[in-house]
């Protein structure tokens, strides 16, 4: 992204939490609206969700995703813990590590391309498929 606007100070803190926040960006920045908690209940363990949050609410406070997820303030994570009902802020570390998925199998973002490199694409999810030629 490019920076050249941005002071040397302002460029060396862009995408980094700088101290502690106070209740009002707290507030502002971390309080989980109708919209948000739609995106996050239906992650299935309270890491996920924890961790799915950590995330959104770091987006729209720093406008950027961090390298490491996790790498918040402790009262970051503990406010959206209170919110989402998960009884342990610090599970969120388990977010980090996970378990490939069947939803994370290549051939879930895999495209059908023809070459030999390209993941196995099954058939049975083809099955409605459309084979005959289109209008010419």
């Amino acid at each position: 992204m490019p920076v050249e606007f941005l002071t040397d100070a302002q460029a060396a803190t862009y995408g980094h939490y700088m101290g502690p926040l106070s209740a009002a960006e707290l507030d502002r920045f971390f309080l989980l609206d109708d919209k948000a908690r739609g995106l996050i209940e239906p992650k299935r363990l309270p890491h996920t969700r924890l961790g799915y949050a950590v995330q959104l609410t770091t987006l729209l406070f720093l406008g950027t995703f961090l390298p490491d997820p996790t790498d918040v303030p402790t009262e970051v994570v503990d406010y959206l813990a209170k919110q989402l009902d998960i009884g342990h802020p610090s599970s969120v570390n388990a977010y980090r590590v996970r378990e490939m998925t069947g939803s994370s199998m290549p051939w879930r973002s895999a495209r059908p391309t023809g070459s030999s490199s390209s993941p196995a694409w099954p058939t049975s999810r083809l099955s409605g498929w459309p084979t005959a030629p289109g209008p010419r």
